[in-house]
């Protein structure tokens, strides 16, 4: 026989699958189960667990409170770098580990959660009273300049006064404000008699002008400091909503109290089942040590 005859077609010379081979193909591999001897079950099983299949089950994967998946896996892979598990059984602690772990997280963000709607609350109450103390005040005709809101009410109305007479206008609503808040500091032109009036010719508008200026720079000056003072109290209120309270407090105490028995369990039983595995290995290479090499 000649070697050309004796030589298999190279790759380019074979012939093409045929379309017939190839549906065949396909529905061969549609008709595949998975592994069916016990050995190759039982390494399919172990590869869920190796690969942290079983997460699917731990993890919030969707919604608002969507975790993080590779958080997940960075920890689970760094809790199996450091244990190095051998086996189904070191494996399946591990991923427990891993679980118990990823649950403490969980309850810190819940902890971390309640203290911010905490806060919140806490903000949304004290901006009710100081609102409710800005209309007492202003209901009773006292002092509005202690309080950011009373400042921004007096330089509000204070400009409206300012435009009324840059245009020549002079209101009832202008003149009563004036009156209230500002007789000792401005020479007030006396009310119209009609809602809206022209200016009184005997006022000079430039000096009633330059007082409204000089009492609108003077609260500017005003709110900036009575904003910092409001600032530094509500920081320390926001200071004193950093632990959670009540239902909060009790619930996370519980929660983690539970985690952390289970945890330091599965830790010490992972601790000895790996020194079981390794007095084993160890007492397998003495004995075999004794036996005679081979010839």
């Amino acid at each position: 026989m000649d070697a050309e005859k004796g030589q298999k077609p190279a790759m380019s010379e074979r012939r093409p699958v045929s379309e017939r081979k190839r549906t065949a193909n396909r529905t061969n591999a549609q008709k595949s189960t998975g592994p069916k001897t016990q050995a190759g079950k039982e390494k399919s099983k172990m590869n869920a667990v190796k690969h942290g299949i079983l997460c699917d089950q731990l993890i919030i994967m969707g919604g608002e409170g969507q975790e993080d998946l590779t958080a997940f896996e960075e920890l689970r892979a760094g809790l199996r770098a450091h244990y190095q598990p051998v086996g189904p059984l070191e494996d399946i602690l591990v991923q427990m580990m891993t679980g118990y772990l990823w649950k403490g997280r969980r309850a810190q963000r819940y902890e971390g959660g309640a203290i911010q709607r905490q806060i919140e609350d806490q903000r949304d109450q004290e901006t009710a009273r100081r609102e409710g103390r800005f209309q007492e005040a202003l209901a009773a005709g006292e002092s509005l300049e202690e309080s950011v809101l009373g400042l921004q009410h007096l330089l509000e109305k204070l400009e409206v006064a300012t435009e009324e007479v840059q245009r020549g206008d002079w209101s009832v609503e202008s003149s009563g404000f004036l009156e209230d808040h500002f007789r000792d500091r401005i020479r007030v032109p006396p009310a119209p008699k009609k809602p809206m009036d022209s200016l009184p010719d005997d006022v000079e508008r430039k000096q009633l002008l330059k007082e409204l200026r000089v009492q609108r720079d003077r609260l500017r000056e005003r709110l900036r400091e009575v904003e910092a003072t409001e600032q530094r109290e509500g920081d320390a209120r926001v200071r004193s909503y950093m632990l959670p309270e009540g239902r909060d407090l009790d619930l996370v105490l519980r929660y983690e109290a539970a985690i952390d028995k289970k945890l330091h369990k599965v830790m010490d039983r992972l601790r000895q089942v790996q020194a079981d595995r390794r007095e084993a290995e160890a007492a397998a290479s003495e004995a075999g040590g004794d036996e005679p090499a081979a010839t």
